[in-house]
């Protein structure tokens, strides 16, 4: 997030059975904010603070995306 900025930076996003947007935005330097929302309820289902890879150049670390991905999975295979 820039300082001029109040948007959050969008590090990641994905669409999960064509329902489910799946999202991780910078809270600050190493710490994001992972986000689970049903589109055909419009609800937010899950969020929780996640690791970041400092320095990543070309986009989210392939092991931090697997990480979010089996989150994001859990949350829709196991609703509470």
């Amino acid at each position: 997030m820039s300082a001029e900025s109040k948007e959050p930076e969008l590090i990641w996003e994905a669409l999960m059975d064509d329902r489910y947007r799946v999202s991780v935005t910078r809270i600050d330097g190493s710490t994001g904010r992972l986000t689970v929302c049903d589109q055909s309820e419009q609800a937010v289902l899950h969020t929780e603070e996640v690791f970041l890879l400092v320095g990543a150049r070309f986009g989210p670390d392939v092991s931090d995306v697997a990480c979010w991905q089996e989150k994001a999975i859990a949350v829709v295979d196991n609703p509470k």
